[in-house]
């Protein structure tokens, strides 16, 4: 039993060492201080915010990888920001990793950045990377001579002149609000016809317009169309100003049951005006085009219907 255990020992002892050995090996490679690199700034003459051009070789392969760390688009760098970095391309495959970036920086004179972190992921694990930079010259936009001077001192408070373009604009507003009014009164007149014109013979002697009117539609060459609308127009301008009712606007229904109310009207033979009227629109809507026994007979209706209109009232009723 006893030389059991003492034959143990040496193997216990020998686990404990190479357990303490993988300890203490893991400790020192986890305590390792990172690799360091040098970046190197692309020569050139730099102004204050332009984009810098840095390179940076990583001994990595650049078959597989990724990258980790304060270096990527976007990230601040002491008194620079880094505005992108890019990966490019090796020489030969497989080549180490080359990195290129493009830093703006905002201090002038000899700028010193910080060192930046960096680590690779590989299929080997993390590696990682401590990125130091030489200074850098950053000039300002403008020369020392050129730099911006103050502006001139405020100028002295004159004296608020005459408002000419003020009254001038209130005259120009009213003359025109005063044209619009005038305009609008002379619409509203002429739709109620009281507007002051010199009167012609429409006017003045409608009964002996329309007969002069109608004789010349029914003995000049005219296209159908025209000759029929003329003559309904004409005939409802006269009824128009013989009764001052809207006949204009009327249509042919609307002017047979108007006709109801007038009494002259009312006592025209054989419908002679409602005759003509459909007439009219017969030709103007459907194309109708008449006979010349339709048309002889739409000249006499016309005529009959102004001699009722025109004829002087009865001495009792005129009484």
């Amino acid at each position: 039993m006893k030389s059991s255990i003492v034959s143990r020992r040496p193997r216990t002892i020998a686990f404990t060492l190479g357990l303490l050995l993988c300890i203490a090996a893991g400790t020192a490679t986890a305590g390792a201080s990172p690799e360091k690199i040098q970046g190197r700034w692309t020569p050139g003459v730099y102004h204050l915010g332009n984009l810098v051009p840095l390179e940076i070789a990583v001994p990595v392969q650049s078959s597989d990888f990724y990258l980790e760390g304060k270096m990527n688009g976007g990230a601040d760098w002491g008194k620079a920001r880094i505005a992108r970095v890019l990966q490019a391309p090796p020489a030969s495959y497989p080549g180490n990793l080359t990195l290129k970036a493009e830093v703006q920086v905002f201090d002038t004179g000899e700028v010193q950045l910080p060192p930046t972190e960096l680590d690779v992921h590989t299929a080997k694990g993390v590696k990682a990377y401590l990125i130091s930079v030489p200074p850098i010259t950053i000039t300002p936009l403008l020369p020392p001579g050129d730099q911006p001077q103050p502006g001139p001192a405020e100028p002295m408070p004159v004296p608020f002149p005459f408002p000419w373009i003020y009254i001038a604009g209130a005259a120009a507003a009213l003359f025109l609000l005063g044209a619009i009014v005038l305009m609008l009164v002379r619409r509203a007149k002429r739709r109620r016809g009281r507007i002051t014109v010199k009167p012609g013979l429409k006017e003045l002697d409608p009964d002996l317009w329309i007969r002069r009117e109608v004789e010349r539609l029914f003995r000049a060459e005219l296209e159908i169309s025209r000759r029929y609308e003329a003559l309904s127009t004409n005939v409802r301008t006269y009824l128009e100003i013989k009764f001052e009712r809207p006949f204009l606007e009327w249509t042919s229904s609307e002017i047979r049951e108007g006709c109801m109310s007038i009494p002259k009207l009312t006592g025209l033979p054989s419908n002679d005006l409602t005759r003509v009227l459909r007439l009219c629109d017969g030709v103007l809507f459907a194309r109708y085009v008449p006979t010349r026994d339709e048309e002889s007979d739409a000249m006499q209706a016309t005529i009959r219907v102004l001699e009722a209109v025109s004829a002087p009232a009865p001495l009792e009723e005129a009484s």
